[in-house]
């Protein structure tokens, strides 16, 4: 037994068993020599059963096991029953965690009492009151699903107890179980299961888990589809799920990791420059290094390891994309084989990390097109191929990508225009059509660029710093929403810069400067509809590339409350007055309503809430009252993605928050 584990039970009070010293005292002894502690050295069976209550209560649960395992056949069924009434009676967290692992890593003992323990498991769980029981009653779940991965008992309890978990549940058990319930998806594929983690993601406990292990599922869904276009849809709703959980807790690694790493691909696969990776693949690897050095801090158990084990493949992947993507961008290479060795991992990556064919069609184009534009790039390969030294595990992937060339040759005309999209970057991107730019005039695509550069650079020159910093928080988690593009991303970022300038105005602006139409904000009596009119108004009188209008009906069979129209695409902007303090809880009551009106146009829209509340203090600064939530309906497959912003009513002017000092009254000349 390790020195950590004797640490840990020295510390136990001597005084817990008064019945049974000379058990209690004798593996306290062993464990401080850091000895073998054995059943001879308890005094045999007969002593060990004697004294079987003092035992059972003490926290020696996984010696007990241990002896279990080790022992003879002639002490198995005094030891066997002893082991069971622990498992059912212990109360004490560790011991029976460690105690489950030593079952299940030996094949004799689990074979003998495997199935017993099944029904004393699930009681365990049945029984959970508190933390204390609700994190044993977790080992007991999870003890109960590696009996079921390893055939010891079938799986159809284990997961009818999953999918049986509603939204009710608390505490660690929580937590626990929706990891567990993620890790069992992925090895049954029961839709129950998927239900299971909808329920769980609007519990308090469990949400940050259900979202990350959904992230996980949509994230294998979507690379098992069939198209570019499906895949990169798939990615985002992923994506989403990935953010909601660092939403739970910003300082989750594996979800920044997941977060990064499906950014890493879709901008790979979108053919921008190995600049715009860089910063994404930072995030990956210092996410990777934060979470390395938490699984170093305890045992890791037998049944995550090989989802550990993909991990590190994936992020193996991903961390060439960076260079592959800077080397495409050059006409030769200075060290040929290295850098091929590379570019076959990422074109062949189904091989590399056992994936599906989803990687390949999203990796393949932007290496092929390159290769078909520049002649050195075909040289070097073509060289290591008649290489006799050329390594074998890449010649198939060397013949594949260089047949794949020659077919694209013949068909001719696929790749037209990527020489001149390349020196039109914004073009290329508000096209969204690399074939369309060989078509235009040098002049004309050069005015284009230039008209688009100076759009540009006249949104990149916001004087207040609140403001910018704010639009550009917003800026990066919209990248997350594949209609975040082209003219439509150039809309919604001046709708957005309109609305933040809205909020600050309402906060700064007095009754002078406003007169009537602001004096809503200082009653309590305030109505939605004087919100509305106010932010029309604002849109109208400022907002002039976008067709501004109130009360629209026909959107998502209801009437949309500001609707922005910009021809074949139009953002909606829906309203609410909330009396008390906005927060999280009060964003999801709304936000499915908002998420709705996006349903048959692009997936961007905002939410607008009137927080009607009285303040000991000032009201949230600006940057507390704008922020991004995405919205997952429930069965959808396409995330839906929100600029929330409220503002605060009731205000109060800056002289009225401050304390008055108390008048002196002498009591002089009084009687």
């Amino acid at each position: 037994m390790s020195n950590r584990r004797a640490r840990n039970v020295f510390v136990v009070t001597h005084g817990l068993i008064e019945t049974s010293v000379s058990i209690i005292a004798t593996i306290e002894t062993q464990i401080r020599a850091d000895a073998a502690i054995t059943v001879e050295k308890l005094g045999g069976v007969a002593a060990m059963a004697a004294e079987a209550d003092a035992l059972l209560k003490a926290p020696y649960l996984d010696v007990l096991v241990l002896l279990a395992a080790t022992a003879g056949p002639d002490d198995w069924a005094t030891l066997d029953a002893l082991t069971l009434r622990g498992f059912q009676e212990s109360s004490h967290v560790l011991p029976f965690r460690d105690a489950t692992n030593i079952l299940i890593e030996n094949k004799v003992l689990r074979t003998r009492i495997g199935k017993k323990l099944q029904p004393i498991f699930v009681q365990r769980i049945n029984e959970r009151q508190d933390n204390n029981s609700g994190l044993i009653a977790a080992y007991a779940l999870e003890a109960l699903f590696r009996l079921s991965l390893i055939g010891t008992i079938d799986k159809y309890q284990t997961l009818g107890i999953m999918a049986g978990l509603g939204s009710e549940i608390n505490g660690l058990f929580a937590q626990h179980a929706a990891k567990l319930t993620g890790a069992a998806f992925h090895v049954w594929r029961e839709s129950d299961l998927l239900d299971t983690l909808g329920r769980l993601r609007i519990n308090e406990d469990a949400e940050g888990e259900a979202e990350f292990e959904l992230g996980l599922v949509y994230l294998v869904r979507a690379l098992e589809k069939n198209s570019l276009r499906e895949i990169l849809e798939g990615l985002e709703f992923s994506q989403t799920f990935f953010f909601k959980a660092l939403q739970t807790d910003e300082r989750r690694s594996d979800a920044i990791a997941y977060f990064s790493s499906i950014e890493l691909i879709k901008l790979f696969a979108t053919d921008a420059p190995a600049k715009d990776l860089s910063i994404h693949l930072r995030a990956l690897t210092e996410a990777i290094a934060d979470r390395s050095r938490l699984l170093q801090i305890g045992s890791l158990p037998l049944w995550l390891k090989p989802r550990q084990d993909r991990d590190i493949q994936w992020v193996k992947l991903l961390r060439v994309l960076e260079s592959i993507a800077r080397n495409l961008e050059r006409p030769s290479w200075l060290n040929a084989w290295t850098i091929m060795t590379q570019l076959l991992a990422v074109y062949d990556a189904e091989h590399t990390i056992f994936a599906s064919e989803g990687l390949n069609m999203l990796f393949r184009p932007r290496i092929e097109a390159a290769f078909i534009r520049e002649k050195g790039l075909l040289n070097h390969l073509d060289e290591l191929m008649f290489d006799p030294c050329w390594q074998r595990a890449h010649s198939g992937a060397s013949k594949m990508l260089r047949a794949r060339i020659d077919e694209l040759k013949k068909g001719g005309g696929e790749f037209k225009g990527l020489g001149e999209a390349a020196q039109y970057p914004l073009l290329q991107q508000a096209l969204q059509d690399d074939s369309e730019i060989g078509n235009l005039p040098a002049e004309i695509a050069e005015q284009l660029e230039a008209v688009l550069g100076e759009r540009t650079r006249k949104n990149d020159k916001i004087a207040h710093p609140i403001v910018q910093k704010i639009l550009s928080e917003l800026r990066s988690a919209l990248v997350q929403c594949s209609d975040y593009k082209g003219i439509i991303q150039d809309d919604f970022d001046d709708l957005i810069l309109q609305v933040i300038l809205f909020c600050k105005d309402r906060q700064d602006a007095g009754l002078k400067e406003m007169g009537a139409r602001g004096e809503y904000l200082r009653s309590g009596k305030a109505t939605e509809f004087q919100f509305q009119a106010d932010l029309r108004e604002w849109l109208a009188g400022n907002f002039l590339s976008g067709d501004i209008r109130s009360e629209v009906e026909g959107v998502a069979t209801g009437r949309a409350d500001i609707y922005v129209g910009f021809g074949a695409h139009r953002f909606t902007i829906e309203l609410k007055r909330h009396h008390g303090m906005v927060n999280g809880g009060t964003v999801g009551k709304y936000i499915g309503q908002a998420g709705s009106y996006q349903g048959t146009n692009v997936k961007l829209g905002m939410l607008g809430i009137l927080e009607l509340a009285k303040r000991d203090g000032p009201p949230a600064s600006l940057e507390e009252c704008i922020w991004y939530e995405a919205d997952i309906p429930s069965g959808a497959q396409v995330a839906r993605h929100l600029v929330v912003f409220r503002v605060p009513g009731m205000l109060q002017s800056p002289s009225t928050l401050s304390v008055k000092p108390r008048k002196f009254q002498s009591n002089e000349g009084k009687a």
